[in-house]
């Protein structure tokens, strides 16, 4: 099965307004992701130019840069 991240899931103001209520209801500071994930079911491997194909498709909406997150 493929993973590949999609949109930002929320707007920068909307992620920006649910980390600080979060931070403020838990009385400590976070940082939130929120992306789309798409997964495809796969019977075998791609080949690259398949799996471009793929992520052509699935690429829409605003890009954020790529981040790596920790934690849950």
């Amino acid at each position: 099965m493929l993973i590949l991240r999609g949109a930002p899931a929320l707007s920068d103001f909307r992620l920006q307004k649910l980390t600080k209520r979060l931070s403020e209801q838990l009385g400590v500071a976070v940082d939130l992701v929120s992306e789309y994930l798409h997964f495809a079911n796969v019977e075998q491997s791609l080949e690259d130019e398949e799996k471009a194909v793929l992520e052509t498709i699935l690429r829409y909406g605003p890009s954020r840069p790529a981040r790596t997150s920790s934690g849950t």
